[in-house]
């Protein structure tokens, strides 16, 4: 994707996330900025989402997955798309990131702690910000996290039919696990990654 079509694909989302009220909050610069990079020429960050964010990180959700919708169940697809209220309650089970384009939220990824391992939960990049590398940033913020904090494995579950983040996963060194649980009835694959510390 060009700058230009990203910039423009940026500024129509903000746009109809004003219009429908589901845009990012503004909000004082007091999480920390772990990437400041340029994406196709607009200056990207990932930091550490706050409860303001809550509604953006929804919103995201909700566009990232859409596509997909009809290949969920119902019950599954709403655990996938969580609302803002359920968001908001997420923030006491763990670190979330989101990364920013043109202050909008276009990336996000959550964590759950589950004793040595890091369970890796709600990852998705917004349709027009995807093949910029956001993807792999966020999974990269996840991992430097891992180590820093001696997680032993990171732990995530994902649909088959999301082809791109399993190739997304499996290029970050995903392995599956062999495991399979079902989501309100939508098969899914476990996939870990062992974590090297020190």
């Amino acid at each position: 994707m060009t700058s230009m079509n990203l910039w423009d694909t940026l500024l129509k989302l903000r746009k109809l996330a004003s219009a429908s009220g589901s845009g990012t909050p503004s909000r004082e610069a007091t999480a920390p900025i772990l990437y400041l990079t340029p994406v196709d020429g607009c200056s990207m960050t990932i930091r550490l989402a706050e409860e303001p964010d809550a509604e953006g990180i929804s919103a995201t959700l909700g566009a990232a997955f859409a596509e997909f919708e009809t290949l969920y169940t119902p019950a599954a697809f709403s655990a996938t798309t969580p609302t803002t209220d359920r968001i908001a309650e997420r923030f006491a089970e763990g670190p979330i990131w989101i990364a920013e384009l043109a202050d909008m939220i276009v990336g996000t990824v959550a964590t759950v702690p589950q004793g040595s391992e890091l369970y890796i939960r709600s990852m998705a990049v917004r349709p027009g910000a995807r093949g910029s590398g956001i993807g792999a940033r966020l999974l990269n913020t996840v991992e430097a996290f891992a180590a820093a904090h001696r997680y032993r494995r990171l732990l995530l579950n994902t649909a088959p039919f999301l082809l791109a983040a399993v190739e997304l996963y499996e290029r970050h060194g995903f392995r599956y696990t062999g495991e399979q649980p079902d989501l309100f009835g939508t098969q899914l694959l476990t996939m870990a990654k062992d974590i090297r510390t020190g």
